[in-house]
């Protein structure tokens, strides 16, 4: 009896500690913002058994090489991060297959200070570091594995990192997955930190007529510091400020400056902040002709060195699906909050084809500064054509002008371009052996353009004396 007694005390105790929620709503964390609260999302590391996956334990390089899944065999899997709210977390817990939340005291893990800090940086009062393993066995074939937050009001959601990457992954417990191809390797000497498309800010107008920063939201000035050779973005105690960088205007004058997405997966700032105490994290929101407008879904979060000195950060845009085609204007958050007074001074953006080369630029650029940028060639001038040798009167032949076709005179009328269509827009041209909709993308970045105008501050750009 006394043994009969044991067991039901232990059960009852696993149940209170693991407690399976039939029948809840789970709400995405937009919809849980929605509701008047606030919360943000990191994700530290993820694992299978003991083993933690991905360069330096980051999760999101890792599973964007290995198409989302992790491979088995494993007897567990797990994540770790942590989470800030101004509701109090009470558990953490996860979902199979979209199945009910399995929810925990237990998975809370012990939150410092550092985090705490953080969280009052996001506004939020209540912060909770998070770490789950969850038992794989039983498991056969891929499931997908979804982790989730509960707050003391009983609120349940999926939880999502500041880029909106959902925490989760699909889980194949049968074996190794098949891996892409490897980036290209770069190659090695001199080139092995060549860029593809450089913006070197050394000159104000150097590649659109007033600047390169077009609209922007909460930030104080940007100003072109020709001692520097760089642009000054002046910020004081704001939330939310951000700058479009008119990539788009620059590219349409001159084709080396095209972004291919689907070549160029890295994208590399070179910059320095004046004071680290304002805050250490930024995004850079992107855009192409395929997939204009700015998202979440088309952020990539930006963490910076605690210091003042010139550093640089590189922003993996290749591990979005919707990084393909050209990029058009780009949205640069240069801090998430400016806690305090604080210049974000920018000297390049830089595009490469893997990681390992942006790496290598940004070291030897540290190092030996400006004389590492490759100078591009010039564009080489036409040779005039030579005036039409005049034909004598005595020789020329009276022809008749013959009457224009229907769609001869249609032609004309659409001044004389044969490739109009009926918008108006002239079909896609060569730009270097790849073809780009050009008057599309001018009106797409157009649109863009006013719309940042509509919803920001347009800041004027002042020349430093």
């Amino acid at each position: 009896m006394k043994r009969l007694l044991s067991l039901t005390l232990i059960a009852m105790l696993m149940f209170s500690l693991f407690t399976v929620v039939s029948s809840a709503e789970v709400l995405d964390i937009d919809d849980f913002i929605a509701e008047g609260n606030n919360a943000v999302v990191l994700w530290d590391s993820v694992r299978t058994d003991d083993t933690i996956l991905g360069v330096d334990g980051h999760p999101l390089d890792y599973l964007s090489d290995h198409n989302d899944t992790l491979p088995g065999p494993a007897e567990s899997v797990g994540v770790a991060g942590w989470v800030a709210s101004t509701q109090d977390i009470k558990a953490f817990g996860y979902m199979i297959d979209d199945g009910e939340p399995v929810l925990s005291e237990e998975y809370k893990a012990l939150t410092g200070d550092d985090v705490i800090a953080a969280a009052n940086a996001f506004s939020c009062e209540f912060a909770s570091r998070f770490h789950l393993i969850v038992s794989t066995e039983g498991l056969k074939g891929t499931h997908k594995f979804t982790f989730v937050c509960q707050t003391q009001d009983g609120s349940i959601f999926i939880m999502s990192t500041m880029q909106r990457d959902v925490v989760e992954f699909n889980f194949n417990a049968d074996g190794p997955v098949s891996t892409p191809e490897p980036t290209k390797e770069p190659e090695t000497g001199d080139k092995a930190y060549e860029p593809g498309p450089i913006f070197r800010f050394d000159a104000e107008d150097k590649y659109v007529e007033g600047g390169i920063f077009g609209a922007a939201n909460n930030i104080d000035s940007i100003e072109f510091d020709a001692e520097k050779k760089c642009y000054v973005i002046h910020m004081e105690n704001i939330s939310d400020p951000w700058a479009v960088m008119q990539f788009t205007l620059a590219s349409m004058e001159d084709d080396s400056y095209i972004v291919d997405a689907d070549t160029y997966k890295i994208m590399q700032v070179g910059f320095r902040l004046s004071n680290p105490a304002a805050g250490l994290t930024g995004q850079i929101y992107f855009q192409t002709d395929q997939n204009p407008g700015f998202s979440e879904p088309q952020a990539i979060s930006l963490s910076y060195k605690d210091t003042d000195a010139l550093q640089y950060v590189n922003a993996n845009m290749g591990r979005k699906k919707t990084w393909t085609g050209m990029m058009i204007d780009t949205r640069l958050d240069p801090l998430g909050e400016c806690n305090g007074i604080a210049d974000f001074e920018v000297y390049y953006v830089a595009f490469f084809e893997n990681e390992k080369a942006a790496t290598a630029f940004g070291d030897k650029w540290l190092e030996k500064g400006d004389e590492i940028i490759p100078t591009p060639a010039p564009t080489p001038t036409k040779a005039p054509t030579p005036e039409p040798t005049a034909t004598p009167e005595s020789e020329a032949t009276s022809i008749p002008t013959p009457v224009p076709t229907e769609a001869e005179q249609a032609t004309a009328d659409n001044g004389g371009n044969s490739n109009a269509t009926d918008n108006g827009s002239a079909n896609t041209g060569d730009k270097g052996g790849k073809s780009f909709p050009w008057p599309v993308i001018a009106i797409i970045g157009g649109v863009v353009v006013v719309a940042a105008v509509v919803i920001g501050i347009v800041v004027g750009k002042k020349k430093k004396k």
